[in-house]
């Protein structure tokens, strides 16, 4: 067993090294070809190496051949491009220089709304060609720069044409009555997008040409001719309407009013217009030619009747105040509705605003000459109703006063020009018309001084302060003075109600008799001292009740309220007396032809009252 184990061992060995001995050898044989590998490598480096250095020698002599001629060509392609640029150059003025006589064919034709378009390109292309040719520096094209600007100045005169027929067209003039209630039209929208474009034209080329066209003048006479004849009818109707006419004047019937509406409706429209169409530098001085004239025109009216009425109120016609108040409340408000068109308009706006100025003053002037009135020692002179009615100075000043109300606004604010009223109520015209009403009270006791009859002065004022009285009771004219101002007229009005019974006294007297008695009975049997004291006091009672009878038939009480009244309270103090005389008296034998004396029975004295102050009975 030892044995054969000693002998693995050797051989185990050998094997182990013959396994390493081919290791060994395959590795030998591995670098050997490596090293081959290697050695082919590098030798095909080195030919690579040749040969890129055999290109970098070919190119450097490439490139030594070939710059100059890239050089040069480069050089031709710069020539080319300029000769190219060059020829285009010279097309382009020729064609502009012979530009000219073609467009000339065109812009000879007048153009037309339908025809503008190809018309305006053809002004472009002019421009074009202008703007181009005044920038180079050949002598050549100085012809063709006249020959342009001369056909373009020609276009801008035909487009001038347009403008002004285009506008006459548009600027017919119209009755501005027909459109009171509403905006009156302007120029028609499709006109005024050509007009504009026109004037676009036509300002460019006053600053590129020169003055070649006078469509700024020809807007101006165009649409102030249109103003002028559009008004004008109502400018004369302003004028023609006679007042003098008219029994009561009836707010805002004057044809001034709707003068003046129109007016200001039609300035905002020409305002819009010239917005549109004129350059904001020149607009100002367009509209004040366009509406100077119109405004004139209606500034002269109204100064003339600012002057009618200064002049009437002078004569103490109140008339023409209405009229005026009218015009200060519309005019004033027509002036803040155009408060743009006003100052647009500039120094005429300003015209405007001052017409309104002197309306106020000749009304503040009504005011202080309808004061001084009952002052006016020529009013005391006046002749007075020989029946005692209500005089004219009352009934004219009432009514005024009622009709001032209907321009309360205006009134106050004219009275009141500094608006400084504490509780916002009309404290300015309260306090005038309490004026008013003391002063024509002053002036009625006055006048009521110059009847010789004391009966007929008390009628007199009866009458005209019942009128006053009545006329605040029932009229917003009481609305606006207040209780305390009707107590003040009522209680003048029962003073003359006293006085006036008063005038009774002698008649009343007549029937105040002393009861004959004798033995505590009354006496049928009078003596003759007793029989004439009842025929005394009949015949006085006839006597003064026939002179008052005869006298107030005379008399006037026009209002049958009144008269009423005052027949009662006749009836009243004298009936009750004059039946208890007659009924004790009637039946004594006082005389021997009782009917002598006794002019009235129960029944002729009531019949008799009834017809006091009825010239008719």
């Amino acid at each position: 067993m030892m044995m054969l184990e000693s002998t693995a061992t050797p051989l185990a060995e050998q094997e182990k090294r013959r396994a390493l001995e081919r290791k060994v050898e395959q590795d030998v044989e591995n670098l050997q070809l490596l090293q081959s590998i290697l050695f082919k490598s590098n030798t095909l480096t080195e030919r690579v190496v040749g040969m890129l250095d055999s290109f970098d020698e070919r190119l450097l002599k490439l490139e030594g051949s070939i710059l100059p001629i890239h050089r040069s060509t480069q050089k031709l392609t710069r020539v080319y491009d300029n000769l190219d640029k060059t020829s285009g150059v010279i097309n382009k003025i020729i064609q502009y220089m012979d530009l000219a006589p073609q467009e000339d064919l065109i812009i000879s034709k007048p153009p037309t709304q339908s025809s503008l378009e190809d018309y305006l390109a053809s002004i472009e292309r002019m421009k074009e060609a202008l703007s181009y040719l005044e920038k180079a520096t050949y002598k050549a094209t100085d012809r063709a720069v006249v020959q342009l600007k001369e056909v373009v100045r020609k276009a801008m005169r035909q487009l001038d044409g347009l403008f002004k027929r285009t506008l006459a067209l548009c600027s017919v003039p119209i009755d501005p009555i027909l459109y009171a209630d509403g905006d009156i039209p302007g120029i028609p929208e499709a006109d005024l997008e050509t007009l504009s474009t026109l004037s676009t034209y036509l300002n460019a080329a006053e600053s590129e040409l020169g003055p070649v066209t006078d469509h700024i003048k020809i807007y101006m006479d165009i649409r102030s001719a249109y103003l002028i004849k559009s008004l004008h009818g109502l400018n004369e109707a302003a004028h023609a309407q006679d007042f003098k006419k008219m029994d009561v004047y009836k707010k805002g019937s004057f044809a001034f009013l709707m003068y003046t509406n129109c007016l200001f409706k039609m300035l905002k429209t020409e305002r819009e217009a010239i917005i549109r169409l004129i350059p904001r530098s020149m607009a100002t001085s367009v509209i004040s030619g366009v509406v100077n004239a119109a405004v004139d025109a209606f500034i002269e009216t109204g100064d003339a009747i600012v002057g009618r009425g200064k002049r009437n109120i002078m004569k103490q016609d109140s008339r023409d105040v209405y009229l005026l108040l009218d015009v200060v409340e519309n005019l004033g408000a027509a002036i803040l509705e155009y408060e743009g068109v006003v100052k647009y308009a500039g120094a005429k706006g300003n015209d405007v605003v001052e017409l309104v100025t002197s309306c106020k003053g000749a009304c503040q002037f009504f005011f202080k000459e309808f004061i001084d009135e009952f002052k006016n020692d020529k009013v005391k002179e006046q002749s007075l109703s020989p029946d005692g009615t209500v005089h004219e100075l009352t009934s004219d000043t009432l009514t005024t006063l009622r009709r001032l109300l209907d321009y309360s606004q205006t009134v106050e604010s004219l009275l009141n020009p500094h608006g400084d009223s504490a509780n916002g109520q009309p404290e300015a015209m309260y306090k005038f018309f309490t004026e008013v009403l003391d002063a024509l009270s002053s002036n009625l006791e006055t006048k009521s001084k110059a009847y010789k009859k004391p009966m007929l002065s008390v009628v007199f004022l009866l009458n005209n302060y019942h009128y006053i009285c009545k006329i605040l009771r029932l009229t917003p004219l009481g609305d606006l003075l207040g209780r305390d101002v009707e107590v003040k007229f009522e209680k003048l009005l029962a003073k003359q109600k006293e006085l006036y019974l008063t005038g009774w006294k002698p008649a009343l007297e007549c029937l105040m008799d002393t009861t004959f008695i004798t033995g505590g009975k009354i006496e049928k049997t009078l003596s003759k001292q007793q029989r004439d004291v009842i025929k005394d006091k009949f015949k006085t009672f006839n006597e003064t009740f026939e002179d008052l009878y005869k006298a107030q038939k005379s008399y006037a009480i026009p209002d049958t309220d009144l008269r009423a009244q005052i027949v009662k309270e006749v009836r009243q103090i004298v009936v009750p007396l004059y039946n208890r005389f007659y009924d004790k008296y009637s039946n004594v034998e006082f005389s021997k032809n009782p009917t002598k004396y006794i002019k009235f029975d129960r029944q002729a004295l009531d019949e008799a009252l009834d017809k006091f102050f009825d010239a008719t009975a």
